[in-house]
Parts: C-alpha cells; sequence; structure tokens
C-alpha cells in the first residue's frame, strides 16, 4: 500500500477504537496499520529510521490494548513478534513468541519461529559478541530445546535439524553436529551450507580455535 492508503487505515482503525473501545479487534488492527506503515519505509537491516512515536509505539499501544482486552487471542502476540522482530529487539520478540508458545505448545509453526529468533539471540549477551565462534549459553540450550520440539513434532523437519546442528556445535559438541548434518544432508542433498558446516566441525575436531572456549553445558 502507498502511504495515502496506510494513512487511511490508521485514521479508520483510530476512529473504530473510539468507537468500541471495548473491542480488541479493533485495537489489533490499530497497532497493525501502525506497524504495516513503518515496514513501508526503507528496511531497518538497510538502514532505515524506526519512527517510534509516529508508528512504532502506537502499534505497542495497539497490540497491547488487544491483549489485555483478549488474551487468549494470538492475533497481538504475533503482532509483537512482528513488531519486535523488526526493529531488531530479538529478546523482546523471544519473550512474546514464548507467551504463544505457552498457549499453542505443539503447534509446528510457532515453534520454528522460536527457533528462528533464538538463532538471532546466539551471539548475543557476551563481552565476545564480535566473535563469531563464540555462542550466548542460554540461547544454546534454547535452540536445543526448541529443535528437539519440532523434531519430536517432524522428525525429518530441516529447520529442526540445522538449528540442532548449531546447538551441538555451539555446545562444542562436534561430533554429534556433524552426525545430525550428515542426516540434513540424506534429506537434503543440496544444501553446500551443510557441507560446509560439517567441514568447519571437523576442522574444529582437528585444530581447536584457541579463542573459543566451548559453552559449558550439556544438552542430554
Amino acid at each position: 500500500k502507498d502511504y495515502r492508503l496506510l494513512a487511511e487505515d490508521r485514521k479508520y482503525y483510530q476512529n473504530l477504537t473510539e468507537k468500541y473501545p471495548a473491542e480488541s479487534v479493533a485495537w489489533y488492527l490499530l497497532g497493525y496499520a501502525n506497524l504495516e506503515t513503518q515496514k513501508n519505509l526503507l528496511p531497518v537491516v538497510f538502514g532505515g529510521a524506526i519512527h517510534w512515536d509516529d508508528y512504532i509505539n502506537p502499534a505497542i499501544d495497539g497490540f497491547t490494548k488487544a491483549i489485555s482486552l483478549s488474551p487468549e487471542s494470538l492475533d497481538a502476540y504475533h503482532g509483537m513478534v512482528d513488531l519486535y522482530e523488526y526493529v531488531l529487539f530479538y529478546k523482546d520478540a523471544y519473550r512474546y513468541q514464548k507467551m504463544i508458545l505457552e498457549k499453542v505448545p505443539n503447534d509446528l509453526e510457532a515453534n520454528l519461529r522460536m527457533l528462528d529468533i533464538c538463532k538471532h539471540l546466539l551471539l548475543i549477551g557476551h563481552a565476545n559478541y564480535n566473535d563469531p565462534t563464540y555462542y550466548n549459553p542460554i540461547f544454546v540450550r534454547e535452540t536445543y530445546n526448541y529443535a528437539t520440539k519440532v523434531l519430536d513434532l517432524d522428525p525429518n523437519n530441516v529447520g529442526g535439524l540445522m538449528a540442532l546442528m548449531t546447538a551441538y556445535g555451539g555446545a562444542g559438541d562436534y561430533i554429534k553436529a556433524i552426525s545430525v548434518g550428515k542426516k540434513i544432508l540424506k534429506v537434503r542433498p543440496e544444501l553446500q551450507r551443510i557441507e560446509r558446516e560439517i567441514n568447519s566441525y571437523y576442522f574444529k575436531l582437528k585444530i581447536p580455535d584457541r579463542r573459543y572456549i566451548p559453552a559449558d553445558i550439556k544438552l542430554e
């Protein structure tokens, strides 16, 4: 949509919340319209500005109000996850995705989305953040937990297998990481990136990276 139509949407849903202040759907749609307006601008990952006062904070207010009025509906929780992922606030996205999974713990897509969020958090929270070989132990375990959940629901799910491989690699268990990588290649032999990952784990087994101390964590 162009800005004119998005502005009309925001005005329409604002009027709707004023007319029906107890309707959670109206608040969700107002939040969504504000978020979509922000998304219509240059993406944040490409250097675009985040318009907190104009769009993001009103979107948060809309989703928050919708959740307070209808806490069992998942729409506004998904809206919050979308928003926080967009502005690269992955810990907040994680928090709301966890709320979703408390309501639908066996939903495959919800667990896969949590894995994607955890992937972004693996390198966050340590002084060694700029070293791409260093993983956050908390999210190594979280990645492992959600990967095993995904694989319980769908044993050959490639996203779940890739996350499990990453978790084993992050914990320094390269033998198991290699084993999972080989399983991925049986399902998706065209994934050359997995071959490179396997080779990197073989290399680490032979020549440990002295910069990297594997997370002191037992995944099993």
